[in-house]
């Protein structure tokens, strides 16, 4: 047993003891650091997911919306050409009855 003694107190200290301390208080020192950077570097990872997830979702309703826009302006139109085309029709016909033989 290799041991040494304290300069201040006296007492012997197992040498082994005492780096084997060292070593250990070093490692989990070292080891928490890592584990928080592995969590922080985890959540912003899920942070980037989440908001390319919104991101798209987002995309995908403004093409929706665009779509159905684009669908109602079209039958709208549809519509409308239908109007002029009755309201032309009853203008023939009533032109038709008035027209002397």
């Amino acid at each position: 047993m290799n041991t040494i003694k304290c300069t201040i107190c006296g007492s012997e200290l197992e040498i082994e003891k005492a780096l084997e301390q060292q070593v250990e208080s070093r490692m989990l020192a070292e080891y928490h650091q890592w584990h928080q950077q592995e969590i922080a570097r985890a959540r912003a990872d899920e942070q980037a997911i989440a908001k390319a997830f919104i991101d798209e979702q987002i995309r995908f309703q403004i093409a929706q919306t665009e779509q159905i826009r684009e669908d109602v302006r079209k039958q709208a139109d549809e519509a409308q050409r239908y109007k002029e085309l009755e309201l032309q029709k009853q203008l023939n016909d009533t032109k038709k009855c008035w027209m002397p033989l």
